[in-house]
């Protein structure tokens, strides 16, 4: 099932005129490490 952050949480990810404090609900998220540029030949990542 594909779940749309944008959609769901759309107070986060478009902003108000007028500026306003949000509460952020925990999120799980992925992240991966690395240097370089993958989309070279020779690259390192």
């Amino acid at each position: 099932m594909v779940f749309y952050y944008k959609k769901e949480y759309k107070d986060l990810y478009f902003p108000k005129k007028k500026p306003e404090l949000i509460t952020v609900p925990e999120m799980n998220y992925l992240a991966v490490s690395g240097s370089g540029d993958p989309n070279k030949e020779d690259g390192t990542y």
